[in-house]
């Protein structure tokens, strides 16, 4: 296994030699090791992937990646796909995050979590999770990040729609921005032309109805519509 923190150019190599099932644990020394810091002309930790296109490139990734953010003692077995927070997985090397989301009309705020609209366990705001990632972007200026919405639900759908939007576009548009290049451009941008724009992060979004299309300016979604499918490519 490994584990890595690339921006302060430390690894650790921990070798388990041991395959490990439901609540068995091992113990292993884990030994660290430094290797050249990135260069300025790095793409995702090494230069060769600068003239790769976006969609030429693949992800490490985490499914309900909100999870890790809050523990629910006894129902973590259930709800509960990860023990490690946001940040942590960024720097563990994940840079796709599908999130299941739940909107409250009722208070205007969005949460993470896992489950059906009314067994949906909430583990963290999602505008905090937001913030992070932008945080995190921002000390580490060669890296992209992706934001997927697998699932949200809440009593009006189109509001919460709204509210990520305009999350998005309150946390991503100084230093770190959303990427348009799709909806400008027609094609994918490499990754060294999405680094140099400073528009690293890329949102996408999955909902059941159609008609949620409407429910935000359409300056907000190129709307991709195949079936039910609405994908949200890119939100400026």
């Amino acid at each position: 296994m490994f584990t890595s923190q690339r921006h302060q150019g430390i690894q650790f190599r921990c070798n388990v030699n041991q395959k490990l099932d439901n609540d068995e644990t091992h113990t292993v020394q884990c030994n660290q090791f430094s290797f050249p810091r990135q260069s300025v002309k790095d793409c995702h930790g090494n230069r060769r992937f600068c003239g790769l296109k976006f969609n030429e490139t693949t992800f490490a990734g985490a499914h309900n990646a909100g999870t890790g953010m809050l523990s629910h003692m006894q129902l973590d077995c259930y709800v509960t796909n990860h023990d490690l927070n946001v940040v942590e997985l960024l720097n563990f090397g994940i840079r796709f995050f599908d999130f299941d989301l739940k909107y409250y009309s009722e208070k205007d705020d969005m949460w993470t979590g896992h489950g059906p609209k009314d067994l949906f366990f909430t583990t963290a705001r999602f505008e905090e999770v937001l913030e992070d990632i932008q945080q995190w972007m921002t000390k580490h200026l060669h890296e992209l990040v992706i934001v997927y919405v697998g699932s949200l639900v809440g009593d009006d759908r189109g509001l919460g729609l709204e509210k990520f939007t305009k999350l998005l576009d309150k946390h991503f548009s100084g230093e770190v921005k959303l990427n348009d290049y799709w909806r400008l451009n027609g094609d994918w941008p490499t990754l060294e032309t999405a680094i140099n724009e400073k528009k690293r992060l890329f949102a996408f979004g999955k909902f059941c109805s159609i008609n949620v299309l409407y429910m935000v300016p359409v300056r907000k979604c190129i709307g991709l519509c195949f079936g039910y499918v609405i994908e949200f490519l890119m939100l400026i």
